[in-house]
């Protein structure tokens, strides 16, 4: 089997090749294919084809391939000492931001609770009480980072 890439009716590239027609899926890391990433826009489709019979189908409808979501925070920037229960402006740079957002807060690596979610996409501050979460309060502590990511994908930046 061969699974091919298409936009607008021209071909694309391969994204797979030679696979065992007694698969019936294929994890594809969207965009991808053989030898380079597809440009961001619509007019998309998928066709996978049986090797020397001829038998192939391709998807119905046309779909997009959205650009990569980047999140950069720009405060706190790090180094910063924060009292509890003071108001602090956490900030960050967004760009191909498709959903909410969610803003956590980490500790050594380990994610102690939410200080917000479902922020609206273009919206590029949030002002936060310092050590309040949406379901209790963080304790006193160092090694603490903000992170700011898209809700339910792995898109992030972190303080």
């Amino acid at each position: 089997m061969k699974i091919t890439l298409w936009k607008d009716d021209a071909l694309v590239g391969t994204i797979a090749d030679y696979l065992d027609p007694k698969v019936r899926s294929y994890q594809w890391k969207m965009g991808t294919y053989t030898g380079g990433v597809a440009a961001p826009g619509t007019g998309y489709k998928v066709k996978v084809e049986e090797h020397d019979t001829g038998v192939s189908g391709m998807s119905a409808a046309p779909f997009t391939i959205l650009p990569i979501p980047t999140i950069t925070v720009t405060s706190p920037a790090g180094g910063e000492v924060l009292t509890r229960g003071t108001a602090f402006n956490i900030t960050w740079r967004a760009s191909n931001i498709p959903w909410k957002l969610r803003i956590s807060l980490v500790q050594n690596g380990y994610s102690e609770g939410d200080i917000a979610t479902d922020i609206d996409p273009g919206v590029t501050s949030y002002q936060w009480t310092v050590g309040n979460l949406k379901w209790g309060v963080a304790q006193e502590g160092a090694g603490y980072q903000v992170k700011v990511s898209v809700m339910d994908t792995s898109y992030s930046g972190v303080s």
